[in-house]
């Protein structure tokens, strides 16, 4: 990932991959929290997996920050300036 919006882009695949009813990433609304795309806690389970497996960052660690009344955008600030950080 080399920037906010890259990781936006990443979230906005996998809720393609889990909702059928968004089929490109420009019909994901960014400004949308997750509660308000129908992201329920197994998909976030199952987005802290991929994460987790293809880019080694672990999405548990924001458990505390109720990330279902975050938007895209919003969610993908906070990861992305832990993750350089980190670096």
């Amino acid at each position: 990932m080399n920037s906010v919006i890259d990781l936006a882009e990443y979230i906005c695949k996998f809720i393609i991959y889990i909702r059928p009813e968004y089929s490109s990433i420009t019909e994901v609304p960014l400004n949308d929290t997750l509660d308000d795309l129908g992201i329920e806690s197994m998909d976030i389970v199952e987005l802290q997996v991929c994460l987790l497996d293809e880019h080694h960052f672990d999405l548990s660690d924001y458990a505390h920050e109720n990330i279902f009344n975050k938007t895209i955008l919003e969610l993908s600030e906070l990861i992305f300036d832990d993750i350089c950080q980190a670096a």
